[in-house]
């Protein structure tokens, strides 16, 4: 599934997959648009910026389902390391090859990620 908009704006329910039939594959969001595209409104006086996705209701997704959803790592990773240590078993999990992952930061600064 690729969605390419530049602004969305969702009144009432933004529904992908259902309980019988899961969204399994990658989904791929292309916003368009650059620092000069107009700003999305949802209503007067609420401006939400450019290239945004708004829903004003629900937002349902049914995908893969997994017995873990986050873990631990078991040992630190050296900087350039291709290979990490994870606490539990992730392959019962339902954590496959190719899988993405990101880390949290481990500092206080929480815009701080790795994928």
């Amino acid at each position: 599934l690729t969605l390419q908009y530049d602004t969305m704006i969702v009144w009432g329910q933004l529904i992908i997959g259902s309980p019988e039939f899961p969204m399994l594959s990658k989904a791929t969001l292309i916003a368009h648009g650059n620092e000069r595209t107009l700003d999305m409104v949802v209503d007067e006086g609420l401006f939400l910026g450019n290239k945004g996705i708004a829903v004003v209701g629900h937002v349902i997704m049914y995908g893969k389902e997994y017995s873990t959803t986050w873990t631990r790592m078991a040992s630190s990773a050296a900087a350039g390391s291709s290979l990490l240590s994870l606490e539990g078993d992730m392959v019962t999990a339902g954590w496959a090859v190719g899988d993405e992952i990101v880390i949290g930061a481990s500092e206080y600064d929480f815009n701080t990620v790795e994928k």
